[in-house]
């Protein structure tokens, strides 16, 4: 009988900052210049992501924090989700823009499985994923 993990055993908390733009949307790496790791699975049942925020850290212009997923150690990556994260001119009453999404199947399956994300513009984000390692 297989063994299917149907609840988080460890909680799992990842944050980057992006650190410049990629504009490209196809052949992303983990070697192409400005896509980071974001959060890498575990080798045993799995990591299940609930959630991916990106917030700008300063002013900034409207940008899309762009969200791959590897499952061959960054070898090749797909586009899974873009984050549309909104325009702010920051001050004491208004906050830089942010935006959240939440997943109910998002599974890195294993070790060789990890997150990479990008900002579309230089706009500095700070990305967070939230979940959890997976156990039966």
């Amino acid at each position: 009988m297989a063994v299917n993990p149907n609840f988080t055993k460890t909680a799992r908390h990842a944050t980057v900052l992006t650190t410049g733009a990629v504009t490209t949307m196809t052949s992303v790496t983990s070697a192409t210049s400005n896509v980071i790791s974001l959060i890498t699975g575990v080798a045993t049942y799995g990591t299940r992501i609930n959630s991916i925020t990106a917030k700008a850290v300063a002013t900034n212009a409207a940008t899309l924090c762009n969200v791959w997923i590897s499952y061959n150690g960054g070898t090749s990556c797909f586009l899974y989700d873009q984050l549309i994260v909104p325009a702010a001119t920051m001050s004491a009453t208004v906050p830089a823009g942010r935006v959240s999404a939440t997943y109910a199947d998002l599974i890195l399956r294993d070790a060789s499985s990890t997150i990479y994300v990008a900002s579309y513009t230089s706009d500095v984000l700070h990305v967070t994923a939230s979940g959890g390692d997976l156990d039966v």
